[in-house]
């Protein structure tokens, strides 16, 4: 039994040596592989030489005939049926121009001549409508260029400021610096005073020791002769207790003696 096959493929080779497209992927040869199915449907495989699929993008094809300049669609590379049945079927001068047109590309660059001179034409437009705003952009111009030289004026300006903020900053600084030198001069003098008074302070401190010292030795004497003087003093108490018994016992007796007297007298006179 007979089957028909869903799907058709076609196959070229294009040779990719010396200047080739991408011979790092491609290599030697480019395969280009086209499938149809039965429904209309259809796609691209380019592989390379061993057979790998490197792409499937119809940009991809593009690119390749733009590089190797392969004109697919014209009738003096590729002559398909319907263009050859066309040719001749259809004899007349015209006819036969506009094939030789389409195969020596006449007609793309006719396309091309057409689309250049639309961009020349819009260029001269936009070149009319750019001369006339000449006039205003001069204007514009002169206002810029005068602004220009305001702004230079304040550049001058603004590096004079910057040059007397130094000025400036330097006359602190050296301010700074003679203020310091002068404090320094006093911290030297007062260190030196501090440094005599230090002197004089280790001075006094040694002879307040030596005083303290001489005291101390004066008092240790001053007790050792209290302590010699006590039996002299507890002596002197002695006596001085002694001494005013004899003087009472002897008030005593002259009151005794003085009474005696008395009646002596008182005798001798009768009384």
């Amino acid at each position: 039994m007979l089957t028909r096959s869903s799907t058709s493929r076609i196959t070229v080779k294009l040779k990719n040596q010396g200047d080739g497209f991408k011979t790092d992927q491609y290599g030697d040869a480019i395969l280009i592989e086209r499938n149809f199915t039965r429904d209309g449907s259809s796609g691209y495989k380019l592989k390379s030489s061993d057979g790998r699929v490197i792409s499937s993008k119809k940009e991809e094809l593009e690119e390749i005939c733009d590089y190797f300049g392969l004109q697919v669609d014209n009738p003096m590379t590729i002559l398909t049926q319907d263009s050859a049945r066309q040719f001749l079927s259809s004899s007349t001068n015209a006819e036969k121009y506009k094939f030789f047109a389409k195969g020596v590309n006449l007609e793309q660059l006719d396309q091309d001549y057409a689309l250049i001179k639309n961009g020349i034409d819009s260029t001269d437009a936009v070149l009319h409508n750019k001369l006339a705003d000449i006039d205003g952009l001069k204007k514009l111009m002169v206002r810029a260029n005068e602004r220009l030289n305001q702004l230079k004026n304040h550049e001058t300006l603004r590096d004079k400021i910057e040059v007397l903020i130094r000025q400036m900053a330097w006359a602190q600084v050296r301010d700074a610096e003679v203020e310091l030198e002068g404090k320094d001069k006093k911290t030297s003098l007062a260190e030196n005073k501090v440094a005599k008074a230090e002197a004089e302070r280790e001075t006094a401190s040694k002879a307040f020791d030596d005083a303290h010292q001489l005291h101390e030795e004066a008092v240790d004497k001053v007790n050792k002769e209290k302590a010699k003087l006590a039996p002299v003093m507890e002596a002197k108490e002695t006596a001085k207790e002694a001494v005013d018994n004899n003087k009472k016992e002897l008030q005593g007796l002259l009151v005794r003696f003085s009474c005696y007297i008395l009646h002596l007298t008182c005798l001798h006179s009768g009384i």
